[in-house]
């Protein structure tokens, strides 16, 4: 790997902050999907809503439950929904989503809802949600976990998942957290640096 000059260094990170800035976050919810308190229904709807209203693109690995919620505000308020599933049959009880992409296994599900998501939400959930949200921090990206929303949020969360008190709550740590890291890359010169070094360009 041969040196870059620093107009070249920065050429590359200004091109790479222009992609970061224009992309549209993607945002996981996890959750219980059978046996769904109430309160989590209520909350799955608010925090898509909040989603929607701040230009995210939303995730979901399941479509009954709560998920019924997420997916009724997505088509209400013309969000961007995509359902990752592997039962065919299920693309008809989400047909309101804009899109639904069919996957060999579960954990190939879990797999791009991993890669794909930049953080995620969790409104209780459990064996499932917790080997994601366990992914996802270790890739650096934020989870927020709703408060009193049962399963694992109760005691089982990784340290660096956050606690949010409600929906509003969740929906705005999420883009703050989303928001310092963008400014991470701010510097074109550093940021080129780094992607010049990841590419062995």
């Amino acid at each position: 790997m041969h040196a870059l000059s620093k107009i070249q260094y920065s050429k590359i990170g200004s091109y790479m902050f222009k992609q970061i800035s224009q992309h549209r976050p993607n945002i996981a919810i996890l959750g219980f999907a059978k046996i769904t308190p109430l309160f989590n229904n209520m909350h799955a709807y608010q925090i898509s809503h909040g989603l929607i209203s701040a230009q995210c693109n939303l995730y979901i690995g399941n479509h009954i439950g709560m998920y019924r919620d997420i997916i009724r505000c997505c088509h209400q308020y013309h969000g961007t929904l995509t359902l990752l599933t592997t039962d065919p049959a299920s693309s008809l009880g989400a047909s309101r989503c804009a899109q639904s992409r069919s996957m060999t296994s579960t954990a190939q599900k879990h797999q791009r809802l991993i890669q794909l998501c930049d953080g995620a939400i969790l409104i209780g959930g459990g064996l499932n949600s917790l080997i994601i949200i366990r992914s996802v921090i270790a890739l650096n990206k934020p989870v927020v976990a709703l408060q009193h929303s049962g399963g694992i949020v109760a005691n089982e969360l990784p340290k660096r998942c956050i606690r949010a008190n409600g929906a509003h709550s969740a929906v705005s740590i999420m883009l703050r957290r989303l928001k310092n890291a963008r400014s991470h890359h701010a510097n074109p010169h550093s940021l080129g640096k780094r992607v010049a070094k990841q590419y062995r360009l």
